[in-house]
């Protein structure tokens, strides 16, 4: 038993990124949503079931959406924004008489306001111009997507 210890020991300090899948026990401790309670990830819009970004072949195929899903748990917790596509954020504003929004911007990429044009890192909280007209959108990593013309 202790040689295959030390041959996970070997594996694990020779890689820079490592999934573990555990059961809730370890997801509940270390804060990752689970599955099947209200705020697990089944309860949670993305734009494939968790049952498919945590396979195997989701992994080889999609490689950074995989480890997107992971990253950010800030973002699990936001209910007044959404992803349309894996390239569009939108925040609506949902509070009457303003004229900004404060959004929260998801870390590993560069968002930019489709409105203003204004680029942001991600895994921040920025606030933005929200008048009547125009509902806050932001466009990853440069992609070129026309939404306010």
């Amino acid at each position: 038993m202790n040689e295959k210890i030390k041959k996970l020991k070997e594996i694990i300090d020779g890689t820079d990124n490592l999934v573990f899948f555990g059961g809730a026990g370890v997801s509940t401790e270390s804060g990752i949503p689970d599955f099947r309670s209200t705020d697990g990830l089944y309860s949670q819009k993305y734009d494939f079931p968790p049952e498919t970004i945590v396979s195997h072949t989701f992994f080889m195929k999609r490689n950074k959406d995989f480890f997107d899903f992971y990253k950010d748990k800030t973002a699990w917790e936001i209910e007044d924004e959404y992803m349309f596509g894996p390239d569009i954020l939108v925040a609506p504003v949902m509070e009457e008489n303003t004229s900004e929004r404060k959004v929260y911007l998801p870390e590993g990429a560069i968002w930019t306001d489709a409105n203003t044009k204004k680029a942001y890192s991600g895994g921040q909280n920025v606030t933005v111009p929200a008048p009547l007209d125009i509902i806050p959108v932001f466009i990853r990593d440069n992609k070129k997507i026309d939404i306010y013309l």
